[in-house]
């Protein structure tokens, strides 16, 4: 129903005049409807409430005349934040944003907190927010507001804002209306974009057998706010080869260099001419120079600087690339550990026992390439648990056939005794041919594809001509001398969505955070927590993984991860609720469930993460978390 009334409100917010009394009575009512709706689940919802967001000055003067040298031109505004919850519960992760009209990401004001800011029931925080003198006269208003609590809870984002923000304050703390900043420009505004002033390539053509380089250098200029110095401000694209600004290279300016060196393989280009086909660049401003097409040595010479002298053709380079690939394999010709009988002990868990794997290979092509990598698990409990990586990141030696590459893992102090056997194993040559293979029952927390237990037969495959066959995986003991072993993986308590409706103002990526308990060992590195998200109903769109790559919070035993996920672009408006996830723990305790593969219905699945949660009802979900993607 909630979600319905949303729906409602957004068509009400676009397609009607918000001037008029009747739409604003309207809006109100729906979503008060949309609050109440959003309270009849299992738990009475506790949302964080925003109590006030006061701006350092309501008006700004600029003067980009000010503003010289290949340097940039900065002011800032101060906004003093402060929230509240419920007692028990913890503010997270608030964000404030300032806009030029709804949903509009130019030029936009962001508000987070600083680094040291601690989180708490009742929290507030003052952040500084960067202008560029560049800017034009502007009028900013509180468009976007996102606030969480550590067990899920969030602001109720919807628009108009005002209503939303005052239907959670009590009659004395009512905003008159949302904070505003006018900025007033008093010398030339900049509109105009960089300039893209010369490329050079070397080596023009070349010969690639398996790999090699183009060394690109471009100058662009900015006579305005200057070269922004974000990531993939810069961009030269070669025929589908890219020329990218890395993070924090260069630094922005006036005036700056764009360098890098494209690497060239034989797999994925050809034998030809490959010209200069695209240009895209941005300033500090937001301004963006994007030129592409078949007329685009028109469109360079058009917006090059007054004085510079025509180009007469694009940049390029020519390769000829080698016709006989390399597509064998590398071979094993032996596999060894340091010892197979090892001890742990839970009475000093920050003890780590370390266990090498020394593998010898022969490629005759294109040489081995590293990192690759080895599970190994606990094979006497069912399922298989108690994974433990091991990832090779360099060379023994250094001859050009023949290698020898060791992986150490450092077995946690938390493991059970066992059988540790190998789980899966990759590695590769240059060419990409690898060596692969999986037998674990955890193909969701690791990415195991078709997991069908070949491995063994995949690893005999492998051996050299002469080396006799295995008969069983690679292995070693684990003895427990501790009191205690960690045998219980780690439970997912919360997951926390950021954005509950994503658009293309987004940049396709679903943002939010993931809190795990663990008592023993801890949970591990979020690298290895997929989410799954399901469409709801029929839809042409199909399921898909997530990862989060992130950084952790709080104790090893209680963590939040904050991080993002990617989102498939569908052509279609569609919702899309939690369908299953993975968690692992540092001794390698895992954990999944998966509406899909087992079949589960929305009910079943929720019954199932819950099973997790204990009984208690504050404790226990409501509902699985979802989003509404629409175009």
């Amino acid at each position: 129903i909630g979600f319905c009334l949303n729906r409602i409100i957004h068509c009400f917010r676009t397609q009607l005049p918000q001037n008029q009394p009747s739409v604003q009575m309207s809006l109100k009512v729906l979503f008060a409807l949309a609050l109440i709706s959003a309270t009849t689940g299992a738990i009475t919802p506790i949302y964080p409430v925003l109590r006030s967001a006061v701006l350092s000055s309501s008006s700004l003067t600029m003067n980009s005349a000010l503003c010289s040298g290949n340097s940039t031109c900065l002011q800032y505004v101060t906004a003093d934040i402060h929230m509240t919850v419920a007692d028990n519960y913890t503010i997270t992760d608030p964000k404030l944003i300032w806009r030029v009209g709804e949903q509009n990401k130019t030029r936009e004001l962001r508000c987070f907190p600083p680094a040291n800011w601690t989180s708490s029931s009742n929290t507030r925080y003052t952040c500084n927010m960067t202008i560029d003198n560049w800017w034009p006269t502007t009028h900013y208003t509180l468009e976007h507001v996102r606030i969480h609590s550590h067990h899920g809870w969030e602001f109720p984002m919807a628009w108009p804002l005002l209503p939303v923000i005052n239907s959670l304050l009590p009659a004395n703390e009512k905003w008159k209306k949302l904070p505003t900043l006018d900025l007033t420009q008093k010398g030339k505004p900049d509109f105009t974009p960089p300039q893209l002033v010369s490329v050079t390539v070397s080596p023009i053509s070349q010969k690639v057998k398996y790999y090699s380089d183009v060394d690109i250098n471009a100058v662009f200029i900015d006579t305005g706010s200057g070269i922004s110095a974000k990531y993939d401000s810069m961009e030269l694209i070669f025929d589908g080869f890219y020329c990218t600004t890395g993070e924090g290279n260069p630094k922005p300016g006036r005036k700056v260099n764009l360098k890098c060196a494209v690497e060239v393989d034989f797999q994925n280009s050809h034998t030809g001419h490959y010209p200069l086909t695209e240009v895209h660049a941005t300033d500090i401003t937001g301004n963006i120079l994007s030129l592409k097409g078949p007329n685009l040595l028109q469109q360079i010479n058009k917006q090059l600087p007054k004085g510079t002298p025509a180009w007469t053709h694009l940049p390029f380079f020519n390769l000829t690339v080698n016709n006989d690939p390399d597509n064998t394999p590398p071979v094993i010709n032996s596999i060894e550990f340091t010892s197979t009988s090892l001890t742990v002990n839970s009475d000093h868990p920050d003890t780590e026992v370390p266990v090498s794997m020394i593998l010898s290979l022969t490629d005759a092509g294109t040489g081995l390439v590293t990192p690759g990598n080895v599970w190994f698990g606990n094979t006497d409990r069912t399922p298989t648990q108690n994974f433990q990586k091991c990832e090779f990141h360099s060379r023994i030696n250094n001859h050009p056939r023949h290698f020898k590459i060791n992986c150490t893992v450092m077995l946690n102090a938390w493991l059970p005794s066992g059988t540790y056997s190998m789980a899966s194993i990759y590695f590769g040559d240059e060419s990409g041919n690898s060596v692969t293979g999986c037998c674990g029952e955890a193909p969701m927390i690791f990415g195991w594809n078709n997991c069908n237990c070949t491995l063994l037969q995949k690893l005999n495959d492998a051996l050299a001509p002469g080396v006799p066959k295995m008969k069983m995986l690679p292995s070693f003991q684990v003895t427990q001398v501790g009191k205690a072993a960690d045998t219980e993986p780690p439970i997912l308590w919360n997951v926390t969505l950021r954005d509950t409706v994503v658009g293309h103002y987004d940049y396709n990526y679903v943002k939010g955070w993931m809190w795990l308990k663990d008592d023993q060992s801890g949970p591990r590195y979020p690298r290895y927590m997929p989410l799954n998200w399901l469409p709801n109903g029929p839809t042409s769109a199909k399921p898909y993984w997530t990862n989060t790559y992130t950084s952790a919070t709080e104790d090893p035993h209680n963590i939040t991860f904050g991080g993002s996920w990617d989102i498939i672009l569908y052509f279609e408006e569609i919702e899309f609720s939690m369908a299953g996830y993975g968690t692992i723990d540092n001794a390698g305790n895992w954990w999944a469930f998966d509406r899909i593969h087992q079949n589960l219905t929305y009910r079943r699945a929720l019954e199932t993460v819950n099973s997790r949660l204990g009984w208690e009802m504050k404790n226990r979900w409501s509902h699985l978390p979802s989003f509404l993607r629409y175009i």
